[in-house]
């Protein structure tokens, strides 16, 4: 299955959730997040509560008003970060 794949991903991942996504809600996307067999991976759920502006649903993430400003930088810095740790 899909699911059980996803121990042999050793790649550095970054998973962001929108606190408001109805398609894809961060308890669902949290168990792919787990099942990643990558040793370097990171988990982020754009909402209010964890410091966002907004609490951000599936297509607010890449086309969101605030996108620009708070999920663009979070990528840039996170990809920025693993390149400095290779």
């Amino acid at each position: 299955s899909y699911m059980e794949s996803l121990h042999a991903v050793d790649q550095s991942t970054l998973v962001i959730a929108g606190r408001a996504d109805r398609v894809a809600p961060p308890d669902r996307v949290y168990g792919f997040y787990e099942a990643l067999g990558s040793t370097e991976k990171e988990f982020v759920i754009a909402g209010r509560a964890t410091g966002f502006s907004v609490d951000y649903g599936h297509l607010d993430l890449p086309l969101g008003d605030r996108a620009q400003k708070e999920i663009f930088p979070l990528i840039s810095d996170w990809l920025k970060g693993t390149e400095e740790s290779k």
